[in-house]
Parts: structure tokens; C-alpha cells; sequence
């Protein structure tokens, strides 16, 4: 019986606060969201990567979003929500990896072609301002792969990817 509450009484705590499993679309649907995007850290310190290109690609997705509208603000104690993103992995090479593909002549058709690839990978929190409270957390990766792509054409086309993906991983409707 201990054991039995003990677990239910620390999944509570692991879940009071964060709201990983779902997204904010719910919470902030149909409103007017002041939004601070904290300047984005680079825990790879890769001497190619540009956080600022990230970040503009993120206040740009959040300001061409609809359902919510979000109002950028300048300084974090101006925000409803804060974003914070720290980039934990940039990867890019000129053979794309084989893809868990499905039957041989699909793996066979991806081994044929050669095309450059990057792979963007950060973690993102949200902030609510006024409770200090942590809203959402996740773990947002993003691929592209082209040809030709150098490496520094790499960059602002992943970020504008990863954008995307965030903001349909956070701030879009789920199918239910």
C-alpha cells in the first residue's frame, strides 16, 4: 500500500507544473499572447551555428501563427510567457543518413541518393511569467536534407524548419 501511494503521489508531482505531454493550443486559443523569446543558448558551442538565425526563425513562425496571436515584447518581464531555447546538437554532412525505411527497394532508392543533411536539435521551456512556473518542456529536433546545401545554407533553412516544428508541436491543435 506505501509503495502504491508513494508512486501516485510522486507521477502528481512529476506532472504539477509542466505540461509536456500535451500542448499549450488549448490554454492560448483565440487570444492575444505576450511572448518573450530569451536569447537562444548554444551548449554545442559550435563555431558554424548562428543562434541568431534560430531565433528570428522562432519570433517569425510566432507572429505569422493565426489561431493565437502572439505579441512579441522586448524585455521578459513584459511576457505572459517566456521561451527559452538551448541548442544541444547542429549536425551537417554531405551524405544524408539511411532513413528506417520499409522494404529493400525503399532503403536501396535512399542509399542511391546523395543528398547533403542537417540536423537541428534543441530544448525548449516555457515559462509562464507571472507564476515562474514551467508551462511546457520538450526535447524539438528538426532535419533537412537538399542538394546541393553547404553547410552555412544549412543553417537558416533548418532553423525555419525547427520553427515550424515547434510551433506545431506547442501552439497547434491536436487531433483528438
Amino acid at each position: 500500500m506505501k509503495i502504491k501511494t508513494l508512486f501516485l503521489a510522486s507521477c502528481l508531482l512529476a506532472s504539477a507544473g509542466i505540461a509536456h505531454a500535451d500542448n499549450l493550443f488549448d490554454k492560448y486559443e483565440g487570444k492575444t499572447v505576450k511572448v518573450f523569446v530569451a536569447d537562444i543558448k548554444d551548449s554545442t558551442q559550435s563555431p558554424v551555428m548562428d543562434a541568431q538565425i534560430l531565433k528570428t526563425e522562432i519570433q517569425k513562425a510566432l507572429t505569422e501563427r493565426r489561431s493565437i496571436r502572439f505579441q512579441l515584447v522586448p524585455a521578459a518581464a513584459d511576457a505572459q510567457i517566456v521561451i527559452d531555447t538551448n541548442i544541444i546538437e547542429f549536425v551537417w554532412s554531405d551524405h544524408d543518413p539511411v532513413d528506417m525505411l520499409v522494404g529493400i527497394g525503399g532503403t536501396a532508392a535512399d542509399v542511391a541518393m546523395v543528398e547533403d543533411y542537417a540536423r537541428l536539435q534543441a530544448e525548449v521551456t516555457i515559462t509562464d511569467q507571472r507564476t515562474s512556473k514551467t508551462v511546457w518542456k520538450e526535447r524539438v529536433s528538426a532535419t533537412m536534407t537538399k542538394k546541393p546545401m553547404s553547410q552555412a545554407e544549412s543553417i537558416p533553412l533548418v532553423a525555419e524548419k525547427y520553427a515550424k516544428t515547434f510551433i506545431k508541436n506547442c501552439f497547434s491543435k491536436k487531433s483528438r
